[in-house]
């Protein structure tokens, strides 16, 4: 069985550019829940969202990976 092939340079930036929009949406989530730290339903939320924005922050910069390789690939050809 073979592997599939390498994604592309516009298939990666397309994922990338996803991801990052999570990171940007889950950034204002992050102050509106600041702005309340007291309530103990807050922090849970929180610690919630943290875990999720650590978690695309570490698969954004596998994605940048990914992106800048297969643009490598495609100055290669």
């Amino acid at each position: 069985m073979s592997e599939p092939s390498p994604p592309t340079v516009r298939e990666s930036a397309d994922a990338l550019g996803i991801r990052l929009a999570r990171i940007g949406a889950a950034a204002v989530t992050l102050r509106g829940l600041s702005a309340d730290l007291r309530a103990t339903s807050s922090r849970e939320a929180l610690l919630t969202l943290l875990e999720g924005l650590e978690r695309d922050i570490a698969l954004a910069s596998r994605q940048l990976l990914v992106t800048r390789q297969a643009a490598r690939d495609q100055l290669e050809q």
